[in-house]
């Protein structure tokens, strides 16, 4: 099903009057942000000299377990102003005997094809195979790498629930900045102490695996939530009533 899903979405895009127009901006693009998963990938490899140099007698992977949490912040704001909400046209398959179950999956795994969503494997993955090995065991190196791809994939069901939710807008956005800026300087004065936290746990992990239950139950509930709500407003009745304010809402999920 998942297949055909694609494939009719497929057929919507090469049918569609825009799509020459399009095509060339869409490879551009493409090919600059290939650049700078390539360009992650190998300064990835050589973090662990990097931050051997910059922290100064502090090993490499508890100054990055410090501040893996701005990692997760500043993606987040990313993925707030630039990450696409998954939509397809859902009115006409609602017609047919299709499970809304199905249409709800689809939609919340399309969203794990962001550019996003790449960035912990062209950057954190050479990392944790160059340098870790030689100081942690293969489990304790892949349940790090796992547990930072399983926080990212929760931060991408989040932003996506929050668009979802409610209107992006410049106001919104700000309001999110300057969240964030409060939350930084609690942490630079030890209120809300984030790297510590950080710390505690990306370090707690490289000693006791049972740690890596914290990110997945975070991405099951997260998942839950977003597949949780698709199914309450795939009905006709709710899309006729999105239709009053936009007919593109009407049209797409």
């Amino acid at each position: 099903m998942n297949y055909q899903f694609t494939s009719l979405q497929f057929k919507r895009i090469f049918r569609s009057p825009f799509w020459q127009k399009s095509l060339v901006i869409n490879i551009i693009v493409g090919f600059f942000l290939f650049l700078i998963l390539l360009e992650l990938f190998f300064v990835g490899i050589y973090l662990g000299s990097i931050l051997e140099k910059a922290g100064q007698g502090v090993p490499p992977e508890i100054l990055l377990n410090k501040y893996l949490i701005y990692y997760f912040l500043i993606t987040f704001l990313m993925r707030f102003l630039f990450q696409e909400l998954p939509t397809m046209e859902v009115t006409p398959l609602l017609h047919l005997p299709i499970k809304k179950n199905r249409i709800s999956h689809y939609l919340n795994f399309r969203s794990l094809l962001s550019f996003f969503n790449f960035l912990p494997l062209f950057f954190f993955l050479p990392f944790a195979w160059t340098y870790m090995p030689e100081h942690f065991s293969v489990l304790i190196v892949i349940l790090w790498f796992i547990a930072i791809y399983l926080f990212d994939l929760s931060s991408n069901f989040l932003i996506i629930r929050l668009k979802r939710k409610s209107t992006v807008t410049p106001s919104l956005f700000l309001i999110l900045v300057s969240i964030s800026v409060i939350v930084e300087l609690l942490d630079r004065y030890h209120i809300l102490p984030l790297k510590e936290i950080s710390t505690w746990y990306f370090g707690g992990l490289l000693k006791n695996p049972l740690f890596i239950l914290i990110p997945l139950a975070t991405l099951l509930f997260f998942f839950w939530e977003n597949h949780h709500y698709t199914m309450n407003h795939l009905y006709l009745e709710n899309l006729l009533k999105k239709k009053k304010r936009s007919e593109k809402l009407s049209r797409h999920f």
